[in-house]
């Protein structure tokens, strides 16, 4: 069971790169997919650096008492998960312009979250905060394109 905790949480993720590069390619207008995926990614990461710098959560591994972590990590603080916020960040994206899509990324987004936290290097409220910010930075950052930036009937 081990091994399937460390392959999630240290692996998975790059399934996630595999399938948002094929989505991003076969995107119906790819040049307004990439630029959304962009901006989102850039509101995502720079929400995740507010989030780190307003709190601190130390990694369960640094709590004493705690068992070992299952793969070697840094201490430090855990608060968001850049695994699951990366992970997240592609699912929301490729939710926009695939919904089925997205819901095979939420998946594997889901598992990386479990793992990181089974593996004993998040605390579920890191992961947790983690998917929350990639979905609200998708939701805002769609909002606002469709808004101002749609294409004329679409």
């Amino acid at each position: 069971m081990n091994l399937v905790i460390i392959f999630a949480a240290k692996y998975v993720y790059l399934v996630s790169v595999l399938v948002f590069v094929y989505y991003a390619y076969t995107a119906p207008d790819r040049k307004e997919f990439i630029r959304v995926a962009i901006v989102v990614a850039v509101l995502a990461f720079a929400l995740s650096l507010i989030a780190s710098a307003l709190y601190y959560n130390p990694r369960p591994f640094m709590l004493e008492g705690a068992p070992a972590p299952l793969i070697a990590h840094a201490p430090g603080n855990g608060f968001p998960s850049d695994h699951v916020l990366f992970t997240g960040t592609l699912a929301s994206i490729v939710t926009i312009v695939n919904p089925y899509g997205g819901a095979v990324l939420w998946v594997l987004a889901l598992v990386v979250s479990a793992g990181r936290v089974l593996a004993g290097v998040h605390h579920t409220l890191d992961v947790v905060a983690s998917l929350i910010i990639s979905a609200g930075s998708a939701a805002l950052v769609w909002a606002v394109f469709r808004r101002y930036y749609a294409s004329p009937g679409k």
